[in-house]
């Protein structure tokens, strides 16, 4: 877009990620309820379905009464290694997103303009990775291959250990091995689909489905400080010495391995007991055939 002569180049950038922000806006207003109750657009299996299978406090009950276990959210074993894993996962995200295009250009001489496809690759198997590890690690939990946190260990295992052997890999490229690094690029990219498909990404949803929302907002936070160092260090690495990009890339590749080792030996895919919660969800139909129907539903993750 930055060599269209249309809206005077660059700015395109920006213009388009506008649109596309007013579009999800649009269509966010028109589908997004505050339960599924109100929504227009789902069944009253759908309904029933979703209602019997969250958290979620649908009652008229005052919204005061909802207690949120602060202090057993932020002493959980379970809870930090999701924290650490997300955070030391998205240091390698904010590294291939913010800073290997500069090391395409400048080390391996790669003419991203003109190799378009092959820079967009990476994240085209992202994509499909991502949704064919989902399918995958349900059909793993459902057919009792695994429990469900040996599969949220296994796919981060996958998400974290595959990329550090791809970015150690790169630290050794060279500009007439740019093809190879593209190979290693999209390994060590669409394999972080693994954790978000079936690994930490779900984690939250797993220990603690009532606080779903407060968790992976602590872990959200506090992996998006990775978006902050990162390109920071990789300016303060190489801008004078290009030879330091083996530095960035075996720091990388150490925090991958860190986050995996954490997760693997600490984490949960298991619902908490501090987690378990009794709500009764007031479930009215709204369809012709149970119009007037009036049925509460008793969800208890207790013993």
């Amino acid at each position: 877009m930055c060599s269209w002569h249309f809206a005077g180049g660059w700015p395109l950038i920006f213009y388009s990620a506008a649109v596309f922000g007013f579009v999800w806006g649009i269509i966010w207003i028109l589908f997004y309820t505050n339960s599924p109750r109100n929504h227009r657009f789902i069944s009253t299996q759908e309904k029933e379905y979703i209602l019997q299978n969250t958290q979620q406090q649908l009652s008229n009950s005052n919204q005061n009464d909802f207690h949120v276990p602060w202090r057993s959210i932020l002493t959980s074993p379970a809870c930090w290694a999701l924290f650490i894993v997300h955070t030391c996962n998205n240091w390698g995200t904010y590294t291939f997103l913010t800073s290997i295009p500069k090391y395409m250009n400048e080390v391996l001489k790669f003419n991203i303009k003109s190799n378009g496809f092959l820079s967009a690759l990476p994240y085209i198997v992202l994509c499909l990775n991502t949704n064919i590890s989902g399918i995958t690690a349900d059909v793993i939990i459902r057919k009792n291959l695994l429990t469900t946190t040996n599969t949220r260990k296994l796919f981060n295992i996958l998400g974290n250990l595959l990329p550090a052997i791809s970015v150690i890999g790169l630290a050794f490229m060279t500009c007439q091995l740019k093809y190879v690094a593209v190979v290693l690029l999209t390994i060590g990219v669409a394999f972080h689909g693994c954790c978000f498909g079936g690994g930490f990404l779900l984690v939250a949803n797993d220990i603690a489905p009532a606080y779903t929302g407060i968790v992976f907002g602590i872990s959200n936070a506090l992996s998006s400080i990775p978006g902050i160092i990162s390109p920071y260090i990789v300016g303060a690495l190489t801008e004078k010495d290009p030879s330091n990009w083996r530095i960035v890339f075996f720091i990388c590749a150490a925090i991958y391995i860190i986050g995996m080792i954490v997760f693997t030996l600490f984490g949960s895919g298991e619902l908490q007991s501090w987690a378990r919660t009794s709500v009764v969800a007031r479930v009215s139909f709204e369809n012709s055939l149970s119009k007037e129907n009036d049925q509460s539903v008793k969800i208890n993750n207790g013993p």
